[in-house]
This record gives C-alpha cells, structure tokens and sequence, in this order.
C-alpha cells in the first residue's frame, strides 16, 4: 500500500539521494501518510498473497520434479555403461 508514496519519494529525491537523505540526515524524519485501508483493497492484497504463494509452491514442485528426473536419467545412463 506504501510502494506509490515510496515511488514518489525516491523520484522526489533522486536514487542516488536517498542514503543521505535516509542516514544520519539532518532534515526531518521521513513519514508517509497512512494509507486508507478498506476491506475490500485488504482482500484484494491478501488473495495476490496467496497467489504469489501458489506461484513458489508451484516452481518449488517443478525444481523438485527436474531434479528427480535428472537423478532417473542419470541412474539409467549409467546402467547402460
């Protein structure tokens, strides 16, 4: 919910402004406003959540499955030599 005021801020500033601007700076203390939190944008952040966690999951499987077939090939590979 932060990441649009966190975009404005860096663009304000410039990349390579922000670690003075964030460390040991003598102006005030960065704040962002706090962003309307509705149930409906909640819901809508928690379901791209579990999205996302089905994602990981899913390459995880994947990675898992690759490698076990790597490991079939390789044990069949060496039946034959």
């Amino acid at each position: 919910m932060y990441d649009d005021k966190v975009r404005e801020f860096v663009s304000s500033i410039g990349m390579e402004n922000i670690g003075k601007r964030l460390v040991n700076s003598r102006e005030a203390k960065v704040t962002f406003e706090k962003p309307e939190m509705h149930l409906d944008t909640l819901l809508k952040y928690g379901n791209l959540l579990v999205d996302e966690q089905e994602n990981v999951k899913r390459v995880q499987l994947a990675d898992s499955y690759l490698k076990g077939a790597e490991l079939a090939g390789k044990q069949s590979a060496s039946l034959l030599g």
